[in-house]
């Protein structure tokens, strides 16, 4: 799946591995997302998820940096958006420490979930928040 992702759009989720040892800890990246979601379609999603172990390491946040310059460089869009269950206060802390500004909750498979957006022209205009 994440190779036709990456064949039909020139982006996929990728494997995060810690450089220390070499394992791979988890997966980040941008997703283009086709089908409606919250009334939107033709997007791209910052996504993450990591081995639990590795939580609050900063690994999410220091991965989305770079995935998110990537982006914006490389990818002709004004915005990259993000979902998040309601209760993921960590997950939500960082996609604010990144710059992204929440914008409404809704409803996702039953669950009430967060839509979060991050437009080229703050990510262009922010100091890194380290």
């Amino acid at each position: 799946m994440l190779t036709k992702q990456y064949n039909e759009n020139g982006i996929a989720r990728w494997a995060v591995i810690d450089k220390l040892t070499n394992e791979c800890i988890g997966w980040a990246g941008l997703k283009y997302c086709k089908e409606q979601l919250n009334n939107h379609n033709n997007f791209y999603e910052l996504g993450y998820r990591f081995k639990k172990k590795h939580w609050g390491k900063g690994f999410a946040t220091e991965s989305s940096r770079a995935i998110l310059d990537y982006g914006f460089k490389n990818l002709n869009t004004d915005s990259i958006f993000a979902i998040v269950g309601s209760k993921n206060e960590n997950s939500k802390k960082v996609l604010t420490k990144l710059g992204f500004d929440f914008q409404e909750t809704f409803n996702c498979e039953g669950d009430p979930t967060d839509w979060f957006e991050l437009k080229k022209s703050k990510w262009k205009n922010q100091k890194p928040n380290c």
